[in-house]
């Protein structure tokens, strides 16, 4: 018998070589569960648990916490924790290990990408010219603006939002922020203006959101600030769909508030058919299927890092980013 037993709790990846690779060495058995259980089933399933790895979408509950009584670590696949009862895990000293960084440049990559297509209305000229509803011009896409020399606002300036910045720069876009928790040296050192959050949405030309869901972003950008944006103006999401009041976008959108909308999430993951009928199907809504974290590289590190938290933690040490770092004191 191993002595430490490691359940990835998963239905995306279709190998776990790269997790094996980590624990190569290590006296770790690993089981598969690629099925959502109820908690009592999850509980007597994962009983023996060492460490717990999860891909989204989950519910890590106070009760399965409880009930796993070897549970040492639990680690994430990606950077969102809005799913664990952190005060459970903190409550047992269970460190929640995410990784933050492990998609900054895919998704940076995705932001621009629809603040581009999105401005440059890439989506309903590609469309309408395959089907052959336009001739070869410009005019039924009249007004388009260049982002060069425009202002970018960013929600939220961590690993992503810092390479959202330097990507937009290279566009000669200027970068204003609101970002409460970062320090001023920090932001000037980036070249980044700190505003506060009206300030923001009133000055910028654009603006790309990267916060998590707290109680204090859940539906944050709202109607009162969506309508103090230009009525050219694109807002790209590529963070979690809870973050915008959906019902206030809308209405932005169909009423003129706003141009346009570039989005990896939405309110739902998946999207209900409401979402479908009164947000998807908009014509200024250029829309990806909560992708701006893949690529294969991405993929890599995710798999590998996830692991090596388990593995850090196993071993005695601390993973090497911990959620609830106040059980370390």
């Amino acid at each position: 018998m191993s002595k430490y037993k490691v359940f990835i709790l998963d239905d995306v990846f279709p190998s776990y070589e790269r997790e094996q690779a980590v624990f190569a060495g290590m006296d770790v058995q690993t089981v598969n569960l690629r099925v959502n259980m109820p908690d009592a089933e999850l509980i007597a399933a994962c009983k023996d648990a060492d460490a717990l790895m999860l891909n989204r979408p989950f519910h890590i509950s106070r009760e399965l916490i409880f009930g796993l009584p070897k549970l040492k670590v639990i680690s994430i696949y990606g950077i969102g924790t809005d799913g664990i009862d952190i005060p459970a895990a903190t409550e047992r000293k269970i460190p929640v290990a995410n990784l933050p960084g492990f998609c900054a440049e895919d998704v940076s990559e995705q932001a621009i990408m629809l603040l581009l297509a999105a401005a440059r209305k890439l989506t309903a000229q590609n469309n309408r010219v395959k089907s052959r509803e336009v001739g070869w011009t410009q005019v039924p896409f009249k007004p388009i603006y260049r982002l060069a020399g425009k202002t970018l606002g960013l929600v939220g300036l961590g690993n992503i939002g810092k390479a959202v910045a330097h990507k937009a720069q290279g566009l000669g876009m200027k970068i204003l922020c609101y970002d409460p928790y970062l320090p001023p040296a920090v932001a000037a050192s980036l070249d980044v203006e700190l505003v506060g959050l009206q300030e923001l949405f009133q000055r910028s030309d654009h603006i790309s959101i990267h916060v998590g869901v707290t109680p204090e972003t859940t539906g944050m950008v709202n109607a009162s600030l969506l309508k103090l944006l230009k009525p050219t103006s694109v807002v790209v999401n590529t963070s979690r769909g809870k973050i915008m009041h959906q019902d206030d976008l809308v209405k932005a959108l169909k009423e003129g508030w706003i141009g346009g909308a570039g989005l990896d999430v939405v309110r739902e993951d998946p999207p209900s058919e409401e979402t479908y009928a009164t947000l998807i199907a908009l014509p200024n809504v250029t829309i990806t299927p909560h992708t701006a974290w893949y690529t294969e590289e991405s993929v890599a590190i995710l798999q590998t890092d996830c692991a090596r938290n388990v593995a850090l933690v196993l071993g005695g040490q601390r993973p090497m980013t911990t959620v609830n770092k106040q059980i370390y004191g």
